[in-house]
């Protein structure tokens, strides 16, 4: 995602070398990685509902922090809650990305019951009968 991109667009935005428009379009950016993510995520049926506020949060701040002067002291001022609205989206999605490999894990661990359903260990043990050592296989459980 572009998140790192947003606070230095806006880092710079305060020292006048980027404008209002670079940030909105890092903004929108922002959104639409967001939005790829939340599609993806939707794919294998994990809910984003409690990140899904976010984007609108950050817009909202990011429109009260443009609506002053750009300085230092906006910056200042503003920081730390854009900070504090993007750490919880990052936390957001990596807990969500946690909850995807788990299911790619279990797909995976599923696929390879199905095609290899001998999955269990499997030791010799040698019985003799009829005069011959013949291996038997005994599932250790």
């Amino acid at each position: 995602m572009s998140i790192k991109a947003v606070l230095e667009t806006l880092t710079q935005w305060s020292q006048e070398k980027k404008t209002e428009n670079n940030v909105s379009d890092i903004y929108v950016t922002l959104g639409n990685d967001f939005n790829a993510a939340v599609s993806a995520f939707g794919t294998f049926r994990i809910d984003m509902t409690e990140l899904n506020s976010i984007p609108d949060e950050l817009r909202a701040m990011l429109e009260s922090c443009l609506a002053e002067d750009a300085c230092q002291q906006t910056l200042d001022l503003y920081l730390p809650d854009v900070r504090k609205i993007i750490t919880k989206l990052l936390q957001g999605l990596r807990a969500k990305q946690s909850i995807y490999r788990q299911i790619v894990s279990d797909q995976k661990h599923r696929s390879f019951k199905i095609t290899h359903p001998l999955r269990f260990p499997l030791r010799h043990c040698n019985q003799h009968i009829g005069g011959h050592n013949t291996p038997r296989l005994v599932s250790e459980q």
